[in-house]
C-alpha cells in the first residue's frame, strides 16, 4: 500500500479543476514510479490525509469534494480526512478553550 497526501495540491488549488488535475498528477507519478508486486492498480494507493483548518478556509468544502473525487475516479481505495477536530479553531479571534474548567466541571 501506499499513501499520497493532497496537502499540496489543495493549498494551491484555486479552484476545483486545479486541485483535480494537481492531484491526479501525483497519482500518475505514484502509478509509474512505484512498483505495483500484486497487480492492484490504483487501489494500492490511500490518500493520507486532506482537509485544510476551517479556520483558514471557513465554508471551503470544495477542496475537499475535489479530493473524493478524483479518489474515486482514480479507484482508490480510500482517503483518510486530516483532522477531525480543529484543534487550532478560533472564536471571536482567540483560540477555543481545550480542557477549559468550565468544561471539565460541565462533565
Amino acid at each position: 500500500m501506499l499513501t499520497c497526501s493532497s496537502y499540496d495540491a489543495m493549498v494551491y488549488g484555486s479552484d476545483a479543476q486545479s486541485v483535480q488535475q494537481s492531484l491526479t498528477q501525483a497519482l500518475q507519478t505514484i502509478e509509474e514510479l512505484a512498483p505495483d508486486p500484486q497487480g492492484l492498480g490504483n487501489r494500492r494507493i490511500l490518500i493520507s490525509q486532506y482537509g485544510l483548518f476551517e479556520n483558514e478556509q471557513p465554508g471551503d468544502t470544495w477542496r475537499a469534494d475535489a479530493v473524493l473525487s478524483t479518489a474515486e475516479n482514480a479507484g482508490l481505495y480510500g482517503a483518510f480526512f486530516w483532522n477531525l477536530n480543529d484543534n487550532a479553531c478560533k472564536r471571536n479571534g482567540h483560540y477555543a478553550p481545550v480542557a477549559h474548567s468550565q468544561m471539565l466541571r460541565s462533565s
